[in-house]
């Protein structure tokens, strides 16, 4: 079979100029996997981790090590599975091609895997994400009637590109980096949707309590029995004020026909109702016999209301915007309200609301199913002002909820091009662009220096010292500049020491990954997302963690938090002050001291040099001379 290719161009003149074209097969062994007979009990529940495609579904870990089955010793030995070693990439070969995941220890699948056992050529993260960007075409080299597979032979052969080792690890590292800020900000618009749903509640509480009109509910006439009401508003029983409420067939016709031929009538279930829209994906329509026999009770047209009474959508409801007859099944119940003393949208709206939902569902019967019987639905009290005001208050409730669906709208395409970047990011990697980027050195990213600055306060941690702002800025600076970190931070002559602006901004971004508890000069940081901040490898991180330690060590004598401040303030001053002037000289340094104005409305002094002795600036240099970190510095 002839190898089709994506497209892509597969000249060497298109990657840099270090990478080449291979196929899957010369950077690691082919392995299939097998299932051993399902009737011989003994075959299964043993020790040996055994993976299928169904075990991957809604699977989003790069690392998998085992699945819902084991296999015995004696059912790999009865099957064509094969034990395949720590590190082994797997591949779903059938359905669906396409899941991709690498084993944490020993393992084995079934025989809808293609999985790869890498050689030394390769970092197996590196081929992992090269295998996620490539569904489409092991999709387009697969064969079969019944379901499509990618045999062996054609897995074996699918291009890759490779470059040379170091630099799988370090595109893997930035595209892992940029995949969290990419993740960040989607459970950022995540969050703000859910934010617009709790909007679209409080709209609706509000609504039904008289303060949506009137910006505050008016005098209550006093406590019934569901509570108070503004004044003119009353309680009735929703069959009071509706001309009908009966629910669709009790029974599923004989036959149900997938289209329209022009005799034919449109059968609605549950399915097909959501708040505020009727969804017609996979219709399906009934004979005039069947339409029949159940329409004259129950008789949907325009404007009526729509409530799902039984399923996994029950609650939801809408108004029916149909202006052709139709049947419904008895999981939908028809409520036709008497329009001249109760509006179709303002009763949707009620019944979407907290409190008009919990009294049309009460305590749903069922289990796996939820129920709500047609007693209890024509029973409900609803709050129930005049048609005038019906009908401002239906204005007010759409009013705001088209700025939350506008809203909404731009969050949801927003979540679109961001699965949209998320394969971007992975096109430009395996072109060799993003290696471009990083041999260009455009600098840190921000995730990349909230990692130092989130392993900065884990070391804190540790030694039990106070996590405030200002600290953390100090000791950012000093293993920035005395380790060479290269962090790119702009740090200035602040008020309490050498500060940049940019570590407020990180501390404080809506990232979540710090949180600030307090709200005055005594507050201070926690880490709350430690392990998906650290998720990704970052080698400044491994450097912080080891180094840092050394210089919090230096200010552990000093046991009176007031003390070990004033000295970690005046270490980081004296050495912002022989970074900017290139000098260790003392009457130079304690010059320049006298220069670095604070506010003395803040710290109590006019200078640093107020605040710092002659004596304690000499015994600092001295300390930096026996560190060796003049050269450093300077």
């Amino acid at each position: 079979m002839h190898l089709k290719k994506e497209k892509r161009n597969m000249d060497s003149d298109h990657l840099p100029l270090n990478w080449s074209w291979v196929k899957l097969g010369d950077i690691g062994k082919i392995v299939s996997g097998g299932t051993p007979s399902t009737k011989i009990h003994d075959y299964f529940n043993g020790d040996i981790a055994w993976i299928t495609p169904a075990d991957l579904t809604g699977y989003s870990n790069k690392y998998i090590s085992s699945g819902r089955r084991n296999l015995s010793e004696l059912g790999l030995k009865n099957s064509s599975a094969r034990l395949m070693p720590k590190g082994s990439i797997l591949f779903s070969s059938r359905a669906p091609i396409g899941y991709v995941v690498i084993a944490s220890n020993e393992i084995s699948t079934n025989q809808g895997f293609k999985n790869l056992i890498p050689n030394e050529k390769v970092f197996n993260e590196f081929v992992f994400y090269y295998l996620k960007a490539s569904r489409q075409l092991a999709e387009q080299n697969a064969s079969g009637t019944t379901f499509k597979e990618i045999s062996s032979k054609n897995f074996s052969k699918l291009p890759i590109p490779l470059p040379p080792l170091k630099e799988q690890h370090n595109i893997v590292e930035k595209v892992e980096e940029l995949f969290s800020e990419l993740d960040n900000g989607i459970e950022n618009l995540k969050k703000a949707k859910e934010q617009i749903k709790t909007y679209r509640q409080a709209v609706l509480k509000f609504a039904f309590e008289g303060k949506l009109t009137n910006g505050k509910s008016e005098k209550a006439k006093g406590k019934g029995e569901n509570g108070e009401l503004p004044e003119g508003w009353k309680w009735v029983q929703l069959n009071e004020v509706c001309d009908k409420i009966q629910d669709g067939s009790h029974y599923s016709p004989q036959k149900k026909y997938p289209v329209n031929d022009g005799s034919k009538f449109l059968y609605l279930t549950s399915k097909n109702i959501r708040n505020n829209y009727l969804t017609f994906e996979k219709t399906e329509y009934v004979d005039k016999e069947f339409h029949n026999s159940i329409y004259p009770r129950c008789n949907p047209e325009y404007g009526d209301i729509l409530l799902t009474k039984d399923g996994a959508n029950t609650g939801n409801v809408t108004t029916n915007t149909l202006d052709e007859e139709f049947s419904l099944l008895s999981s939908v119940c028809l409520i036709k309200p008497s329009k001249d003393m109760l509006l179709p949208n303002f009763l949707k709206y009620y019944i979407q609301s907290p409190i008009g939902f919990k009294e049309i569902t009460g305590s749903m019967t069922g289990t796996a199913i939820k129920r709500i019987i047609l007693k209890r639905i024509k029973s409900a009290k609803i709050s129930l002002p005049d048609i005038k005001l019906q009908n401002l208050i239906v204005q007010e409730i759409e009013s705001r909820f088209s700025v939350a669906d506008k809203m909404e709208q731009s969050i949801d395409e927003s979540l679109q091009k961001a699965e949209s970047l998320r394969q971007s990011i992975l096109k430009q990697a395996f072109e060799g662009k993003l290696i471009q980027q990083i041999q260009e050195g455009k600098g840190l990213s921000n995730f990349q220096r909230m990692q130092v600055i989130g392993a900065v306060i884990k070391v804190m941690d540790s030694f039990s010292y106070k996590k405030g702002e200002m600290i953390i800025a100090k000791f950012i600076y000093l293993v920035d500049k005395l380790y060479k970190l290269n962090l790119n931070f702009n740090y200035k002559q602040w008020h309490f020491g050498p500060y940049s602006p940019e570590i407020k901004k990180l501390l404080n971004t809506r990232s979540g990954y710090f949180n600030r508890m307090g709200t005055d000069a005594k507050s201070f940081y926690t880490l709350t997302k430690e392990e998906k901040l650290f998720s990704y490898p970052n080698p400044l991180v491994n450097q912080v963690k080891e180094k840092l330690p050394n210089l919090t060590k230096i200010f552990s004598k000093y046991k009176v938090p007031k003390e070990r401040d004033h000295k970690i303030e005046l270490l980081a001053s004296v050495c912002k002050v022989i970074e900017d002037e290139g000098t260790n000289d003392l009457t130079e340094v304690y010059q320049a001291l006298k220069q670095w104005k604070t506010s003395k409305t803040i710290t109590g002094f006019n200078n640093k040099a107020e605040k710092f002795s002659l004596s304690e600036v000499e015994r600092a240099l001295n300390f930096i001379d026996k560190q060796e970190w003049f050269d450093i510095l300077a």
